[in-house]
């Protein structure tokens, strides 16, 4: 009998396996979705497939130009199923989003919050200057139940205390790119985001509009009834953010959710991202998880160091594929190092960071 090959020093990277594919076989998806396709490359041309060996082809060649044609191949077949609609929005994760958790440490004791703090606007304290802040609350005895049977009622109660922000404001704050398209709207989501809200906060200053809404998860009945995963990092209490948007305000609102996090007992923050907004949750410090036993996913082998002005930082290369390598910033000199860093900041400010709900 043949022996088979050892293959425990494979690497993921190896296998030709993209970031997002791999954290949909790990189990990262948060609904039930069983691929990911990335809508935006799609439009991007194949170019003209590489030329198989023949009889003229020196030997040295011939296993590099079969690979080649290979992967050219896998990619076509991929790109012509997606092509061909051969998924919907209940199949492709980039729709649904992937799972993410941080650990916060220092967080309250339980027992010293008041018995009806969860029917209260949230009293906060945010470093470094200690500014107070105020996050009003959805909640009450009555709607804040798992289902969705009293989500409508919860909407009601954000248009009535915002009606400008809802009718407006809601759909301009989640506006990214060049063209300024909404992902999101208040209209379509927002009796869905209303359920999955116990408090939130609306920014609106210097020239900037963002806004934040959060739902803490404390007993297993809760994260059942919402759809949320139950065991390992997540059988702990944690804060759930549903939904941020606001350009250039992601670590203003991350700071806020870790402060919310400290002051409701919460040992972490969960939240689900969209393919492009990973890169900026994984430098705040998130990492992937198992959906199911709630473990953290190692996404080494994604992950590169780089020198952006002057300090080294760990870049989650959130479309590398490990077939088709082209184009990604290796070993290059420190000005290009800056330049790749000033234009994936410049991208990231662009983009609405959204945490999708089931």
């Amino acid at each position: 009998m043949a022996q088979l090959p050892n293959l425990s020093q494979l690497r993921v990277a190896d296998t030709g396996v993209t970031l997002f594919e791999y954290l949909v076989e790990q189990r990262a998806n948060k609904g039930n979705c069983t691929r990911h396709v990335d809508t935006e490359k799609l439009k991007d041309p194949l170019g003209t497939r590489p030329s198989a060996p023949d009889q003229f082809t020196p030997a040295a060649m011939v296993d590099t130009m079969k690979e080649n044609v290979r992967r050219y191949d896998v990619k076509k077949k991929k790109r012509d199923d997606d092509l061909a609609g051969r998924y919907d929005q209940y199949v492709n994760c980039s729709i649904d989003g992937y799972l993410m958790y941080k650990s916060v440490p220092n967080a309250m004791e339980v027992s010293t919050l008041a018995p009806d703090y969860l029917e209260k606007p949230l009293q906060l304290t945010l470093p470094p200057d200690g500014r107070p802040l105020e996050l009003p609350t959805l909640n009450d005895p009555i709607t804040r139940v798992p289902g969705d049977e009293k989500d409508a009622e919860r909407a009601r109660a954000f248009e009535a205390a915002n009606p400008v922000w809802a009718r407006d404001v809601f759909t301009q704050a989640c506006k990214f790119g060049p063209k300024g398209t909404s992902i999101i709207d208040w209209k379509s989501y927002g009796e869905e985001l209303a359920g999955a809200t116990d408090w939130y906060h609306l920014y609106h200053q210097e020239g900037k509009t963002g806004h934040l809404f959060l739902q803490l998860f404390e007993t297993p009945e809760m994260k059942v009834g919402k759809h949320m995963p139950t065991e390992g990092v997540f059988a702990k209490r944690y804060l759930y953010i549903g939904l941020v948007c606001g350009q250039g305000l992601g670590k203003y609102f991350m700071n806020i959710a870790e402060e919310a996090s400290r002051a409701l007992g919460c040992e972490g923050i969960v939240l689900a991202t969209l393919s492009n907004s990973a890169g900026f949750y994984y430098s705040q410090g998130f990492e992937f998880a198992h959906k199911d036993v709630g473990s953290i996913i190692n996404v080494d082998q994604y992950t590169e160091q780089r020198l952006i002005n002057g300090r080294l930082k760990t870049m989650l290369l959130e479309n590398y594929d490990p077939d088709d390598p082209h184009g990604q910033v290796r070993d290059a000199d420190e000005a290009s190092m800056n330049e790749a860093g000033r234009r994936a900041s410049s991208r990231r400010r662009t983009m609405a960071r959204l945490s999708y709900f089931a």
